[in-house]
């Protein structure tokens, strides 16, 4: 679906054809693997959104460390649907250092690239272990 949508948006229906067959590939791949990832952050931000809209600490920081029911850290019980929302958020994070190391196009940050995905899926882990769900449970937020 992505290849379809980038031909027609990068070659505006055949208009605006690219000289070389080797920089019409790269443009296709970049945008194939932009687009996906597009399609994922909007989806986890609409999702983490929904979760969370309504919790007490989405709009007063200070209910971070009290959770359901007056519970305080760190003996706050999870709600299930968070705990999809972190499941949601750390699947995407697994896969993508898979996904850097076997499939994608090695850039010149790949190495920054990779260490980044690795502290954010230690980091995940850590927070949920550790209980800090609620003031650490949005996926947009660059890690």
């Amino acid at each position: 679906i992505y290849d379809v949508l980038a031909r027609r948006l990068i070659f505006r229906k055949g208009h605006d054809k690219i000289a070389e067959i080797h920089e019409r590939r790269n443009k296709i791949h970049k945008f194939k693997e932009s687009a996906w990832k597009f399609v994922y952050f909007l989806s986890a931000e609409l999702f983490s959104l929904s979760v969370t809209y309504n919790e007490p600490w989405f709009t007063n920081t200070r209910y971070f460390w009290v959770g359901p029911g007056e519970q305080l850290w760190p003996n706050q019980k999870m709600k299930l649907k968070l705990k999809a929302v972190y499941m949601f958020v750390a699947g995407f994070y697994i896969y993508s250092i898979i996904a850097l190391l076997i499939w994608e196009t090695r850039r010149k940050d790949f190495g920054v690239s990779i260490c980044h995905h690795v502290a954010t899926v230690v980091l995940i882990v850590m927070s949920y272990i550790c209980r800090y769900v609620d003031a650490c449970n949005c996926p947009s937020i660059p890690i």
